[in-house]
C-alpha cells in the first residue's frame, strides 16, 4: 500500500568538516544549489586553531582573549617535572586585512602557525550548520520542528531541492543528512500547521519590537536592519503561499497579521 508523503523531517550529524569554503561553493554549483556559506575571517581561523590545539595537544593547553590579543599557556609535565610555556598572539584584522605576530617559544609559535595555516579558508561543522539551517529555511521553506532547530520538515514539493542538498553534503564529507518521511494524515499536518503559525508569529513579534526599536533611533543608520526584516516578511509571505491548504482558515489571520506589520516597517523605510 503506497501512503501519501506530506514532506520529510530532516536533520544532520557533523564529523570532522574540514573543507576550503571555496571548493564548497564549487561543489554547490556542481549539484545545482544556491547556498550562502560564511565568510572565513582570519579570527575564526584563529580561534579554531587553538581549540584544536586544546583538543589534540598530549599536554595541557589553555587560551583566552581580551581585546585583540589571545594568551595561549601550555603546560607540560616531563618526568615528574612541570614546566609552562606562555605565548600571545596579537591580531590586527580589517574588512581586507587580517595579521597576527606570535610571541612565545620556537616551539610554541610553530605549533599556532602549522594549526593555524591547516585551517586557514576552511569551514567546519560550526559553518557548516550555519549554511544547511540559511539553506533549508530560505530555500526550501523548511519549518523547525524542534525549538533548539536542528530538526526540520520540508514539503513534499522542495523535495528535489532537498536531494541537491543531501548530494552537495556528501561530497563535502563529514556531513550526514538524516531524512524521514512523514505520511499525510491529518494530525500530521495540524502539528506542522501549528509549527509554521509558531515560527511566523516569532517573526511577527521580533519584527514588532524591532519598529518599536528603531523609532526613536536615526533611521538612516538602520536602512540595512529595515531592508532585512522586510525580506522577511516577504519570505514569511511567500512560505504562507505553500502551507495555506495545511493552516485553512488560520491562513487569513495569518496574512493579515503579515501585511499589518509589513506596513509598519515599510512606514520606517519611507521616513
Amino acid at each position: 500500500m503506497n501512503l501519501p508523503i506530506l514532506g520529510e523531517i530532516v536533520f544532520w550529524r557533523m564529523e570532522g568538516v574540514k573543507v576550503l569554503r571555496e571548493d564548497t561553493i564549487k561543489l554547490a554549483k556542481g549539484v545545482g544549489i544556491d547556498i550562502e556559506v560564511p565568510e572565513v575571517t582570519g579570527a575564526y581561523s584563529l580561534r579554531k586553531a587553538l581549540d584544536m590545539m586544546v583538543k589534540s595537544s598530549e599536554e595541557d593547553v589553555i587560551w583566552r582573549k581580551e581585546n585583540n590579543i589571545y594568551y595561549i599557556a601550555e603546560v607540560k609535565v616531563k618526568d615528574g617535572i612541570r614546566t609552562k610555556s606562555e605565548g600571545t598572539v596579537t591580531v590586527t584584522e580589517s574588512d581586507t586585512n587580517f595579521s597576527m605576530s606570535i610571541d612565545g617559544s620556537d616551539e610554541l609559535r610553530d605549533k599556532i602557525r602549522e594549526e593555524y595555516n591547516k585551517w586557514s579558508g576552511c569551514i567546519d561543522g560550526t559553518l557548516m550548520i550555519s549554511s544547511l539551517v540559511g539553506f533549508i529555511e530560505s530555500k526550501l521553506s523548511g519549518v523547525r520542528v524542534r525549538k533548539g532547530g536542528g530538526v526540520y520538515f520540508v514539503k513534499i514539493d522542495r523535495i528535489e531541492m532537498l536531494n541537491k542538498l543531501e548530494e552537495w553534503c556528501k561530497k563535502i564529507g563529514g556531513v550526514t543528512l538524516h531524512r524521514i518521511k512523514l505520511v499525510d494524515e491529518g494530525r500530521t499536518m495540524d502539528e506542522i500547521a501549528l509549527l509554521f503559525a509558531e515560527r511566523v508569529d516569532e517573526e511577527i513579534q521580533e519584527a514588532s519590537q524591532y519598529v518599536k526599536k528603531v523609532l526613536g533611533e536615526d533611521l538612516r543608520r538602520n536602512r540595512a536592519g529595515i531592508e532585512s526584516r522586510l525580506d522577511n516578511i516577504d519570505k514569511m509571505k511567500s512560505d504562507l503561499e505553500l502551507y495555506k491548504k495545511m493552516l485553512g482558515s488560520k491562513a487569513t489571520d495569518i496574512e493579515k497579521s503579515l501585511e499589518e506589520v509589513r506596513a509598519s516597517i515599510f512606514m520606517l523605510k519611507m521616513e
